[in-house]
């Protein structure tokens, strides 16, 4: 009895383990979602074979989905023909991962937000007291640098910026703003002598022109810095919910 090929299909399985690299692009790191794709052919000249088509439900994953910074969301594939010559079918097995973002949370973006507001909190203090507020600012900022170098270090190695690098460098921005806003108050405050007079006989506190030019400058500044670093915080939020 013989039967023909084209009513009857033979189907080959073939079990194997195979290692690859996956390109990803971090610019979002750590938010976003990634793909990685692997692609199987079947280079047969003389035979005709192609492969079988099944639906994605079919695949079964058995691994763990923890995968250190990456978490498997789903595996698909999909079936290209190609009617060439060399390649005559070909598939693509595409592995759906995600950031796992809440460590940088924790680790990154918490301990620097913490050492923003540490430098910021100097601008509530009395124009005065230019050394204490000169003095938290700058210790302030030398820690958010070496937070920058520590996350910077443990983070995935990559030949252009991350989202985190640039939350570390418009952190230190802010803060280096707010060390010039205090030399610039202190500046002010001294010009032409600027001091706080008070009238014994009434009771009533006399400010000069430059003491209020620099209690007016420290106030306009306070409410610039907080705009910025709200607005840093909803661009990250956005960029973190695949909204932009």
């Amino acid at each position: 009895m013989y039967y023909l090929g084209s009513n009857n299909l033979l189907f080959y399985k073939i079990k194997f383990k195979v290692t690859f690299p996956c390109n990803f692009k971090l610019q979002r790191y750590p938010f976003g979602p990634h793909v990685c794709n692997v692609s199987f052919s079947l280079r047969e000249r003389k035979r005709n074979m192609l492969f079988e088509e099944r639906p994605s439900t079919l695949l079964n994953y058995r691994g763990s989905d923890d995968l250190l910074e990456f978490k498997l969301t789903k595996v698909t594939f999909q079936t290209l023909y190609q009617i060439t010559e060399d390649v005559r079918s070909s598939i693509v097995l595409s592995l759906h991962l995600r950031t796992q973002s809440e460590f940088h949370i924790l680790n990154s973006f918490a301990p620097s937000a913490l050492m923003f507001f540490i430098v910021l909190s100097t601008l509530f203090y009395p124009v005065s007291d230019f050394n204490e507020r000169i003095m938290v600012s700058l210790t302030a900022l030398l820690v958010l640098a070496a937070l920058f170098t520590q996350a910077s270090s443990s983070s995935v190695k990559t030949p252009y910026y991350k989202l985190l690098d640039v939350w570390y460098a418009a952190l230190i921005l802010l803060c280096f703003i707010v060390v010039i806003v205090n030399a610039s108050v202190h500046s002010l405050r001294q010009k032409k002598g600027g001091s706080v007079k008070v009238s014994p006989m009434l009771g009533q506190i006399h400010y000069d022109q430059s003491y209020r030019r620099a209690v007016i400058c420290n106030l306009v500044s306070k409410i610039v810095v907080i705009i910025l670093f709200l607005s840093l915080v909803t661009l990250f939020v956005l960029f973190s919910v695949d909204l932009i």
